[in-house]
């Protein structure tokens, strides 16, 4: 996965993610809250949360690991601290902890004016590519 044009007829096209350049040694990403990841309420759906901090994870992984493998997530775990209803949210991946097959970040999901909406872990085992 090199960057969002990757991202062509899947989940992350559908939800309008977006992949920014790395800074830090952090990775980042934004997702809309429209029609889209909005829940019945009209405020971001926590389960679009999970997807935006799942999908930085996963590409973050993928960019750090060889070609010879595939970041899978392992575990999820989310707190959903206040909300966002309208706008973009940017997700801010930090690596805690790059093993050889494993990978933990924790993921921040920030409204636009900077609240934390959702704090993520994410865990990823490094598989073998199957050829």
């Amino acid at each position: 996965m090199s960057e969002s044009s990757d991202f062509k007829n899947t989940l992350m096209e559908a939800l309008g993610i977006k992949i920014l350049p790395m800074k830090d040694g952090k990775f980042y990403a934004t997702m809309p809250v429209d029609h889209r990841t909005v829940q019945i309420h009209g405020c971001l759906h926590g389960g679009a949360s999970i997807a935006l901090a799942e999908t930085l994870a996963g590409y973050a992984s993928s960019s750090l690991c060889s070609n010879n493998e595939v970041p899978v997530g392992l575990s999820v775990s989310a707190n959903h601290l206040t909300t966002a209803c309208a706008g973009i949210v940017t997700a801010e991946a930090t690596p805690i902890k790059l093993g050889h097959r494993v990978h933990l970040w924790q993921i921040d999901i920030f409204n636009e004016s900077e609240d934390i909406v959702c704090s993520v872990r994410m865990t990823n085992y490094l598989v073998p590519r199957n050829s």
